[in-house]
């Protein structure tokens, strides 16, 4: 905050309303947008967020083994088939 002479506010801004998908795209927090996009920077964020989710659920089948199965819900478990398959295909 001090280096960027960011306000709290302004910090808070770019915590929750800029980084994540929007920062590692460029120009949307919409999975379905960047699943849609040809734009390299997009395949980055999709890819971005297979990898984080592949390794927190190795931290999660670390924490818990045992683990019959993975269920996806909300936007991505209803209407993002490709990454589910990216998702199930790349723990394999």
């Amino acid at each position: 905050m001090d280096e960027l002479r960011m306000v709290a506010r302004a910090t808070q801004d770019l915590i929750y309303k800029v980084s994540g998908l929007l920062g590692a795209s460029g120009f949307s927090s919409e999975m379905r947008a960047l699943l849609a996009s040809d734009d390299a920077r997009s395949r980055f964020a999709s890819d971005l967020y297979v990898y984080r989710i592949g390794r927190e659920r190795g931290s999660l089948v670390a924490a818990a083994p045992g683990i019959d199965a993975l269920m996806f819900t909300a936007g991505i478990g209803g209407h993002a088939a490709v990454l589910r398959e990216r998702l199930c295909r790349e723990a394999a």
